[in-house]
This record gives structure tokens, sequence and C-alpha cells, in this order.
């Protein structure tokens, strides 16, 4: 089968892993539990998203005097790119408040700076909370969710505690510690039906940080945050025989499994289209070898 059938497929898969903790957590809380099969650990903002039924949400966590979306998801490049805000800002417009709160309507413009054109013309509300970072860290942490008509306090508070321990593992070192997803190693390359290609998005990535004016702290925050989107709706796309390996050179490996001669012209046409929701006209950018 030749890879525009398996793309237009749709078909997802993820590794075999034990998961525990946050995602347990929400797991009970919607009374289902995943299949081994199609669990992932470390715990992965994406899963967590998932699971919960939120199509486009964020975590901004601060650094220094601004806070950065260090975590999304669902969101495209722009909008994570032009999340930099200052404490001042959500100070002024969000001061510590630990409830959620809806925003729509007029209120929604002082936050659309934050968002592209495009999330702006789809988006109806938002709704935030603070929760707390322990002190030596942070004093406060953002989530924000978009796009969805409720959110439940009932299913969403008993997680925060907990979401709030994964991020400040996650920014001991931060900003030095951008993450990707961890994967188990196979044997893909030594399958004489395996057909290996690496897709190459530093220079979609660039331009993004670019068009959004983005400084050079900023970008080294959340670059990481745009390939880890870009990845995940390419896995969306590629699924079991096939898999998608990600690289810390903002690149991933495609190992395609087919007995027929696959057109890297074909593979990248593809695969612009399915990551333009996310790069814009900078996924002409994207190259492969």
């Amino acid at each position: 089968m030749g890879l525009l059938s398996h793309i237009e497929s749709i078909r997802t898969e993820t590794p075999v892993s034990e998961k525990q903790g946050l995602l347990h957590r929400a797991e009970s809380i919607h009374g289902k539990t995943i299949p081994a099969a199609e669990r992932r650990e470390p715990f992965d903002f994406h899963d967590f998203a998932n699971e919960i039924g939120l199509r486009k949400t964020a975590i901004l966590v601060p650094y220094a005097s601004r806070f950065f979306m260090r975590y999304a998801h669902g969101f495209d490049a722009e909008t994570i790119l032009k999340s930099v805000s200052t404490a001042d800002f959500w100070n002024g417009t969000f001061p510590g408040i630990r409830e959620w709160q809806c925003v729509d309507g007029t209120r929604l413009e002082p936050y659309y700076q934050l968002f592209s054109s495009d999330e702006i013309h789809r988006m109806q509300s938002i709704y935030l909370k603070s929760f707390p970072l322990p002190s030596d860290i942070a004093a406060r942490a953002i989530m924000l969710i978009a796009d969805e008509a409720d959110v439940s306090p009932e299913t969403m508070d008993p997680l925060m505690e907990e979401l709030a321990d994964c991020i400040c593992s996650d920014m001991i070192c931060f900003p030095y510690n951008m993450k990707l997803p961890r994967f188990e190693t196979f044997a893909s390359e030594t399958d004489p039906q395996t057909l290996p290609f690496t897709l190459f998005f530093s220079d979609a990535i660039a331009e993004s940080v670019r068009n959004a004016n983005t400084d050079q702290e900023a970008a080294a925050i959340l670059e990481a945050t745009v390939f880890s989107e870009i990845y995940v709706r390419l896995c969306a796309h590629i699924g079991s025989p096939d898999r998608c390996i990600p690289d810390t050179a903002m690149k991933v490996k495609l190992y395609l499994q087919s007995q027929e001669t696959l057109d890297a012209d074909i593979i990248l046409f593809q695969c612009k289209k399915t990551l333009a929701s996310v790069l814009g006209k900078a996924a002409q950018l994207i190259r492969i070898a």
C-alpha cells in the first residue's frame, strides 16, 4: 500500500507502555481504562488533553517576568509563538483567580494578542484557571481551554495538583530541557519492505518564528512546543505498521511499510498538506530526504 493510502486512511497508533498518575486519574474520572496497547509513558500533555476530551488547551508557565505556552494541544504555530505575555498582563487581566473563569464576547479582546488571526476568527470563548506551583520554582501557571461549550470543575479540579507536579518536574532545568516524546526502539531499518525517509522542519519553524516576531529567548522555549504539535498531527496521519520517530534536530524519521516504490515528492506533498493547519504558508519549507 502506498503512502497516499496510508495517510488518507488516518490510522492511529501509540506505543506500548504502562501509564500511571495523572492520566490514570483522568481515566478513572471518566470511568474507563485505556487498553495497555494504547498507553504512553511518561506523562504527555497531548495524551492528557485527548483523554479529558479537550480539543484546544494549553498551559502557560512563568519564566523570568513572562509567561510562555510551554504545553499546547491543538493550537497552530503562530498562536504558540504569540503566546508570550508579561506577568503584568496576567496580573491585570486574570489576577490569580483560582476558580475557572469563562471569557467571551468583548471580554475576549484583551486576549487576542495571544492567538493567531485564524484562531481568533474561530474562537467563541476561553476558559482560564490559575493553579499554584512550588514557590521555589514559580508562583503560578495558567491553564487555558478554548472552544469548549463548558468546562466541568468536577472533572478538571481533581487533576490540577498532580498536573502541577508534572510541570514542576519538567521545569527543574527550564528552559533548557525541551523534552521530546520517547519511543521504543525497533528494527525497521533491517526490514527490506521498510522505506526510510527524513522530514526536516527547522526551516519551517524558523520561518514561523520570524513571522510571529518572536524573540530569541522565547523561540528557544517555544520551538519544541511547535515541533511537538507538528509531530502529534503527523502521527495522526501515519499509523501502524508505519512509524514516526522524532529527532532533537527538529526532524522526523518516517519508516514506511510498502512493497512498492514511494515517491518522495508525493510524501512531501501530503505532509505539507497535513501540516498547513499548524504551520500555514511556512509548511512549504518542509524538506525531505
